[in-house]
């Protein structure tokens, strides 16, 4: 299967579609030395053939002076393979994010996760428009995600950006940026779930996580010392007649 692509740099503060295109960026399958790596052209695209088929993969994303990303896909028959777009944030930025998780770059036991919501009817590429959503890691029993702090551990917190595109650890839901993280998450498989009080968070991208048991979840993945990028879905308004809407008002309440 051959995958193809965008990387562009993150740009805080910087409404998405403007950011710049990165050039010479390694593009991997994560540990899956079979397949070719391949690196971005001078706009920043990308094409990846003998991409395994059926599969669910972490493609890894590096440039020196950028943080390391990865990006879950899955190659499922159902699915398509193409992915839109990547973006990578400067190390500089990178670190100045990792306050908010109570960790410093020299003190990292783990991996962050970095997740948004979008409406379809902004777009594909449009994906950090979501605003008032509310964002839980569990582990995949349904327990909840505990991760590494200083000193000791404590359940998982989203820090969602302000409307500065700044990471905000007060905040209770997304902004109108749609982004969030969850950081220093000790490695191994989760379960993110994406609550709106109005809209239904149920719609599952194959190139932005992996399908979970539930339809109003993604299965995630974190991997020490790397960012698993843009893990996320679409939200949508429920069906005429369908008490999905009101289930998950009460669901973003709990939250």
């Amino acid at each position: 299967m051959t995958v193809t692509g965008v990387v562009k740099e993150l740009k805080p503060g910087i409404e998405r579609q403007k950011y710049p295109t990165l050039q010479d960026v390694e593009v991997c399958v994560y540990e899956h030395p079979q397949t070719p790596c391949v690196k971005t052209s001078s706009a920043g695209t990308y094409s990846m053939c003998g991409v395994p088929a059926n599969s669910e993969l972490l493609l890894s994303f590096k440039k020196d002076g950028y943080a390391q990303a990865l990006r879950m896909l899955s190659t499922r028959q159902e699915d398509y393979a193409i992915l839109a777009e990547t973006v990578l944030g400067s190390i500089d930025y990178g670190v100045s994010q990792l306050k908010h998780f109570d960790y410093t770059a020299a003190d990292v036991s783990g991996g962050a996760i970095q997740f948004f919501a979008a409406n379809p009817a902004n777009g594909v590429l449009q994906v950090a428009t979501l605003e008032g959503y509310t964002a839980k890691l569990e582990n995949v029993d349904g327990t909840q995600a505990i991760c590494a702090i200083k000193g000791g551990t404590s359940a998982c917190r989203p820090v969602y950006l302000d409307d500065t595109g700044t990471a905000d650890p007060t905040l209770t839901k997304s902004s109108h940026w749609g982004v969030g993280a969850f950081g220093n998450v000790p490695a191994g498989k989760y379960v993110l779930r994406i609550t709106h009080p109005t809209l239904v968070c149920n719609q599952h991208l194959p190139e932005s996580g992996w399908k979970a048991k539930d339809a109003d979840s993604v299965l995630v993945e974190s991997v020490t010392d790397w960012i698993t990028a843009q893990t996320g879905v679409f939200c949508q308004e429920p069906d005429n007649g369908s008490d999905a809407g009101s289930a998950a008002g009460a669901d973003a309440g709990a939250n």
